[in-house]
């Protein structure tokens, strides 16, 4: 061991004695460059979230950052892969907004659209612009029938994008959209008029009821709790899906409210009743769908889902799925069987499913 001689004042002997000690090793030249340089990067993220902070806080009544969010491959709400996808594609966007960021959806990757997931993104893409204005934008999808989707249901006009294509592909110029705030049957009288001659159902009159049972609950109970909270929303929006093919209709509503088992648990009547039960969301939904109370306990309203599956239950195919927050109800008409589901993650408001046969093997009711 190699040591430094140091000399020291010795108060014992008045003299100038060394001092024996090992000698340290020298440090590694590389290590102390590696450090500096870790010094140096620190200070500049410092003063680059330091200018950060100052411009925001210098420009803080608008937006500065744009985010780019990738939209998923399909989408689709109504199997758990999917579903997941789907739901963290939206809820980053969601993020982003509150963040006060732009935000710009990268539909590059978009190969499939589900009347259940399209109809739930579009639900959401009204709301955005609701809250936030023009935020949200995005570019053409890679996919050609994605794009002439998108361009049919007036999404890229909403973007601003000017339409390109043709719309004239069969899995696309069948599908039409209806949205609005209020119960009024002209919005899907088109709807009405070109598929009730066409369902097979001894009381096809009924179905017009249906929907506007269905467009009615969620102008007046969707957006509100029993107890007077309202979610935060622009107005009683509900959107509308409808779709023939293969010999089938597909109707699809959807609204972004509070949900069906959360509707229950607020309401006064049944506090008590459910208090000390654990009751999941699909068996709240089931308990809906079997209600034969209405709502707003008025003797000329209808029975809203109890008419909706009362009229599935007469079909010879097809049937009835209603989705909300974490549940699923489905009913099947071939077997008569209906079946609960739950899901890991919740959706927001509640998406009601009809698959309706058709006489025809298409039905095309522009």
């Amino acid at each position: 061991m190699k040591y430094i001689a140091t000399p020291i004042n010795c108060y014992n002997c008045r003299l100038i004695c060394i001092y024996l000690q090992p000698m340290r090793r020298a440090s590694n030249p590389k290590r102390i460059d590696w450090l500096f340089r870790q010094q140096l990067y620190q200070q500049r993220r410092q003063l680059r979230a330091a200018g950060i902070d100052k411009h925001r806080r210098r420009y803080s009544g608008g937006l500065i950052v744009r985010s780019i969010v990738h939209a998923p491959r399909v989408f689709r709400l109504i199997d758990e892969d999917n579903r997941r996808v789907l739901l963290h594609f939206l809820r980053m966007i969601e993020e982003q907004l509150l963040a006060k960021c732009r935000v710009k959806i990268n539909f590059a990757e978009t190969e499939e659209l589900h009347p259940c997931g399209t109809l739930y993104f579009l639900a959401h893409i009204d709301r955005w612009r609701g809250l936030y204005g023009d935020k949200v934008s995005c570019n053409y999808p890679r996919d050609k029938v994605v794009e002439e989707l998108f361009q049919h249901v007036g999404l890229l006009e909403q973007m601003q994008l000017s339409p390109r294509l043709t719309v004239s592909h069969e899995r696309v110029k069948h599908w039409h959209f209806f949205k609005g705030s209020h119960a009024t049957p002209q919005y899907w009288q088109q709807l009405m008029e070109g598929a009730i001659p066409d369902v097979d159902h001894p009381h096809r009159g009924m179905f017009g009821d249906c929907l506007n049972e269905a467009v009615t609950n969620v102008v007046q109970h969707a957006y509100e709790y029993p107890s007077g909270r309202r979610v935060r929303a622009p107005d009683s929006s509900w959107w509308m899906f409808s779709k023939p093919q293969d010999g089938k209709l597909f109707v699809v509503v959807c609204d972004l409210g509070i949900g069906i088992p959360a509707h229950l648990r607020d309401r006064p009547d049944l506090a008590d009743y459910l208090a000390g039960r654990v009751w999941r969301d699909g068996k709240m939904i089931e308990a809906a769908v079997g209600s034969e109370r209405s709502g707003t306990q008025l003797a000329h309203r209808g029975k809203g889902l109890p008419e909706m599956l009362d009229f599935c239950k007469n079909l010879s195919s097809g049937g009835l799925a209603i989705y909300s927050s974490k549940g699923s109800y489905r009913y099947s008409a071939s077997d008569g069987v209906d079946r609960r589901g739950k899901f890991q993650r919740p959706i927001k408001g509640t998406l009601v499913m009809w698959d309706l046969p058709l006489e025809g093997q298409v039905v095309n009711h522009e």
